[in-house]
């Protein structure tokens, strides 16, 4: 039995052995491996930051566009507003001066409705007569 649980044991030991052949060249495979991931990661890697930039470019691009067009589009917006702004004021003042002349007529109108009332009061306390 001792010679039986020997050659078994000689035969396990065997396979581990032949298994362990064939070790090297799968490490030496798995490093090549490894090394061709480096690589791709590597480009990858350049890749990507190169994309990057390019969108950032691109976006600082666009960024700046927008910038320039709101300006433009604000200052365009002010001049309408200066415009607009002015025309009310013009308009306004215009009113004004109207109202102003109206007011000034009619009170002349209401003076000289004072006076001849005046007048007609010293009239008739004076008499018929002008005594």
């Amino acid at each position: 039995m001792t010679d039986e649980l020997l050659s078994d044991r000689i035969e396990r030991l065997e396979n581990a052995v032949e298994g362990l052949h064939s070790l090297p060249a799968a490490v030496a495979d798995l490093g090549q491996r490894v090394g061709v991931v480096e690589t791709q990661n590597v480009q990858l890697r350049d890749e990507m930051h190169s994309e990057f930039s390019a969108v950032r470019s691109e976006m600082r691009g666009e960024i700046d566009g927008l910038r320039i067009e709101m300006r433009e589009g604000f200052a365009a917006m002010r001049d309408d507003m200066l415009v607009g702004l002015a025309n009310v004021t013009s308009e306004l003042g215009r009113q004004i001066r109207d109202t102003a002349d109206e007011s000034r007529r009619h009170a002349r109108v209401l003076f000289e409705e004072t006076l001849s009332r005046i007048a007609a009061l010293g009239e008739q306390r004076q008499g018929p007569s002008g005594s």
